[in-house]
């Protein structure tokens, strides 16, 4: 079983929830950008992706986060979650909240996922 979550803090919270029930037991994979903020026209082009990620890099300048943008890698994350998919016995769980984040990241996530209708499951 994968776990999605797309705030960091949603990781402790699962780590919690599946020690008080074991049956949740799996990894847990964060999806890190914040697609409710900045460019998203043509985001699934390399195009779209590359003025998103110049965004953020203009965003983050002179501050202390310019670091950060290097460690946000979500499609590479989806090209891992949908070669784990293809094991017919993996499911994925995507945990999202009622807020900006979660709900575009949600978005975001579903149009790469909709070959494995029936795995995934939104909680």
């Amino acid at each position: 079983m994968l776990h999605i979550v797309f705030q960091e803090s949603g990781i402790s919270v699962l780590q919690k929830a599946i020690e008080l029930d074991e049956k949740l037991n799996g990894e847990i994979w964060q999806v890190k950008d914040e697609f409710a903020v900045g460019p998203i026209a043509n985001i699934y082009e390399t195009e779209g992706y590359q003025q998103r990620r110049d965004w953020w890099k203009e965003v983050l300048q002179d501050s202390p986060y310019t670091d950060s943008l290097n460690i946000v890698d979500d499609k590479l994350t989806v090209h891992h979650l949908t070669q784990r998919l293809e094991n017919e016995k993996e499911v994925c769980w995507i945990w999202m909240g009622q807020n900006a984040h979660d709900v575009c990241g949600y978005y975001w996530l579903m149009s790469r996922l909709k070959e494995y209708q029936g795995k995934v499951f939104v909680l």
